[in-house]
């Protein structure tokens, strides 16, 4: 996996697009008016994915919280 910036030259805002190493978009941020925020997304989004928790809310499983949190 791996990130790419961009700015958009229209109004000079930053965004960054996560990669698989198919090189196929995984996912993408909003626009930030500067490149240390979008750097600091990316951060984020780094420091963060490895504990995040995966809850299902597709309807297919019920009850509160806890049961639809899901291991992947």
């Amino acid at each position: 996996m791996y990130f790419d910036i961009h700015k958009s030259s229209k109004n000079g805002q930053y965004w960054w697009v996560a990669k698989g190493e198919n090189h196929e978009t995984l996912c993408s941020s909003e626009l930030m008016t500067t490149k240390e925020s979008c750097l600091n997304g990316i951060r984020v989004v780094k420091e963060g994915a490895a504990k995040a928790g995966v809850y299902d809310e597709t309807g297919e499983r019920s009850g509160d919280i806890a049961a639809r949190r899901i291991a992947v």
